[in-house]
């Protein structure tokens, strides 16, 4: 009990020093809970809910479906903390809640639904960003068909490690959809945790 008191300490001195950052989105965490109630039942999706009403001093539910609003891309980020912390989940169940996110994202149905070549996904995903995120940029560096790889680099977003793990996930569903290949691997060769000046990530089928 105390080692969980000792991190429930620290996921709060987290949450106060991520929702310092700013940034907004028109994130999709409606999607997390539906994560979320695949996995623990409307009774985690609950327990989510009632925690980080704790941690943020106010009310706060899930939205049922996209928000039209903008709102902190840091609440995002303390969503994931908190249902890691209360749900024991490792870095393996971020990187499936990334793969979830990308799998079930409004782009990733618009793709589907008008069977977009991966050059154009690729090419106009730094539209897709800025479409959906008021910081940071995205930069869609190289994609090389015979090589086999692709390169995609986010710079100005520094919030905490555990997106490394999402946006891994995320990736890889990516492209798997894009490449239609289910061998599809994510390297993240830099990162701004590690003294990088940006993100980037190598995306291998």
């Amino acid at each position: 009990m105390v080692n969980m008191d000792k991190e429930e300490q620290q996921l709060r001195k987290e949450a106060e020093e991520l929702l310092k950052i700013k940034g907004n989105t028109r994130g999709e965490s409606y999607l997390t809970a539906a994560f979320v109630k695949k996995r623990h039942g409307q009774e985690g999706v609950e327990r989510l809910e009632k925690k980080l009403t704790e941690i943020l001093g106010y009310p706060f539910k899930f939205p049922k479906g996209r928000p039209k609003e903008w709102y902190p891309e840091a609440k995002d980020v303390l969503i994931y903390l908190t249902a890691k912390y209360l749900f024991d989940w490792t870095d393996k169940d971020i990187f499936a809640l990334g793969q979830f996110h990308a799998i079930h994202s409004f782009t990733m149905r618009v793709l589907l639904r008008y069977f977009v070549s991966a050059e154009k996904i690729f090419k106009d995903a730094p539209k897709y960003w800025a479409k959906n995120l008021d910081f940071a940029e995205a930069e869609a560096v190289e994609l090389n068909k015979k090589k086999r790889h692709a390169i995609f680099r986010i710079r100005g977003y520094k919030f905490h490690p555990i997106m490394s793990s999402f946006y891994n996930g995320y990736f890889q569903a990516l492209g798997r959809v894009c490449f239609k290949s289910e061998k599809v691997f994510v390297e993240q060769t830099k990162s701004v945790f590690r003294g990088d000046s940006y993100d980037e990530y190598v995306i291998k089928w």
